[in-house]
């Protein structure tokens, strides 16, 4: 890295916070495009994305944990009340309560991907629109 580059992370706090994300951003753009195997592609991802966030990295934020029990405690916590209710009661997470309230959306535009539900409604309301649903 120049001497240059390195002066505009140390001096630009925004820098470095934004660095690391809009790179790994860039780097997802450019995935498809890179012939590369997807592991080949994640592992040199992995490197930059490494490389940038230890220069990157702000001062201000320790490395060391202040409280490792309790971050140790909340990670345990968080993960228990994430994991526990799939366990007691599997399947809930297909509960009405948990479904998409867009899910079951009426639409005929197939794609390869999900469409957001004002496309559907766009449609719909285009076909109340449509002549030949009011002649006989």
């Amino acid at each position: 890295m120049t001497t240059a580059a390195i002066d505009i992370v140390k001096t630009t706090a925004t820098f470095r916070y934004v660095a690391p994300f809009a790179l790994f951003l860039v780097l997802l753009a450019l995935a498809p495009h890179l012939p590369l195997s997807p592991l080949a592609e994640a592992e040199l991802r992995f490197a930059i994305l490494g490389v940038a966030c230890a220069v990157c990295w702000p001062v201000e934020i320790s490395v060391v944990p202040k409280a490792p029990l309790a971050s140790i405690l909340t990670g345990l916590g968080v993960f228990v009340l994430w994991i526990a209710p799939e366990v007691l009661v599997p399947g809930y997470r297909n509960l009405p309560l948990f479904s998409k309230v867009t899910s079951n959306c009426w639409c005929s535009i197939r794609t390869s991907r999900p469409i957001l539900p004002r496309a559907c409604l766009s449609e719909r309301l285009n076909d109340a629109h449509s002549p030949h649903l009011f002649s006989s």
